[in-house]
């Protein structure tokens, strides 16, 4: 199954990325039920080494939760970049990623790769995540 953004997104994504190369930006896609429209929203990397790791400012987290409760929007993907150029994700992205259904996209360099994190995946049973195919599509 593959994953659709907007150009607008993916570019901007990929600019927010490059003007930021040395730490990891982070934040969520989503489909606003109410504007009817594919959106992003950088959030806050409050984690101590943002150059290696990111964690979203929680007050981002708990209202994009909530949205998603109340049927206002739907989470297409978190995103993070990788400053070392590195498209997979790691150990550390696939031990966080099990909390959450969404799939991750990151960003290295002028590359993009958006990874499903199967649900029977748990931290005694880390496997490579599959990779799943971005389609863009014009804003």
């Amino acid at each position: 199954m593959a994953q659709i953004i907007t150009s607008n997104i993916y570019y901007n994504l990929l600019h927010h990325a490059a003007m930021h190369h040395d730490e990891e930006i982070c934040g969520f896609i989503f489909y606003d039920n109410i504007k009817k429209a594919q959106l992003f929203i950088l959030a806050q990397n409050i984690a101590a080494n943002r150059a290696r790791h990111f964690e979203i400012e929680h007050r981002i987290l708990f209202e994009i939760l909530r949205r998603e409760r109340l049927d206002e929007v739907r989470v297409d993907a978190i995103f993070h970049s990788h400053p070392n150029g590195d498209i997979r994700p790691s150990k550390y992205d696939i031990m966080s990623a099990i909390q959450y259904a969404w799939p991750w996209l990151i960003i290295a360099g002028n590359e993009m790769a958006m990874w499903h994190m199967p649900q029977e995946m748990s931290i005694e049973n880390i496997n490579l995540p599959c990779r799943v195919p971005i389609i863009i599509k014009s804003s």
